[in-house]
């Protein structure tokens, strides 16, 4: 636990190149998020014109700008990561950005369609909520310090909204009762699931340190051998020249 509060607020030099290690590691997994998105929001936007009284009618606006804010999301992050993962040594900061960037717009896109979607049906449905709360902390890696913020402050939005569907009688006291205890469950596993991440990466960048050390040790040992045989005037010398 004490490791935990230390690395939430205060990282270290090793900590940060952790870091960076569960940034490039995340890449991947959220790709194939980011391209599932894509495609469902384009077949429900599709979906808008070919029926919209599915979508409210009168609240069909808005469900094609939802959609239309979801092909956005998801073409920035993978246009701005095609381009980071070129040279990611030198570039690592706009993966930072990028993946901050999507968790914060994937939780006001999700609150925003959840608010359009009651609007519609006069009814507040949080499973979609619960799905995209759950599966971001799986493919998007954020430090927990950052996912901590962005997901209390998404779940209290949240449950503001309940609370008005509840005090308009919309729904029962129940249902944000139930997402009262889903939003601590998520923000427990979330920072959770982050620290676990960052720490198998730590193990990582340490490992290939520890490596890098072998080889220099073993570097330092094969240059004194020949240097004491030039020493003691041995005039053959064993020498292989490995070149491309």
């Amino acid at each position: 636990m004490r490791n935990m509060l230390r690395y939430l607020f205060k990282p270290s030099g090793n900590d940060r190149e952790a870091i960076k290690s569960a940034y490039y590691e995340s890449v991947g997994p959220t790709q194939v998020t980011m391209v599932l998105a894509f495609l469902a929001g384009a077949i429900f936007l599709a979906l808008t014109f070919i029926y919209p009284p599915y979508f409210g009618g009168t609240t069909v606006l808005y469900h094609q700008i939802c959609y239309v804010s979801i092909l956005s999301i998801a073409a920035v992050w993978m246009i701005g990561c095609r381009y980071a993962m070129k040279d990611y040594s030198s570039r690592f900061h706009i993966v930072f950005v990028l993946n901050h960037f999507l968790g914060i717009s994937l939780h006001l896109w999700v609150i925003s369609l959840v608010i359009v979607n009651s609007l519609a049906r006069g009814t507040c449905d949080t499973t979609l909520f619960m799905t995209v709360a759950l599966v971001v902390p799986l493919c998007v890696y954020f430090t927990p310090i950052v996912y901590f913020i962005i997901a209390i402050l998404s779940n209290a939005s949240m449950a503001f909204f309940l609370y008005y569907m509840v005090s308009m009688g919309s729904i029962e006291p129940n249902e944000l009762a139930n997402f009262t205890i889903f939003s601590v469950f998520q923000v427990v596993m979330g920072v959770i699931m982050s620290y676990t991440r960052y720490r198998l990466n730590e193990q990582l960048v340490t490992a290939e340190k520890q490596r890098q050390e072998i080889l220099a040790a073993n570097a330092r040992v094969n240059l004194d051998e020949l240097f004491n045989q030039i020493s003691e005037g041995v005039k053959t010398l064993n020498i292989i020249v490995k070149a491309d």
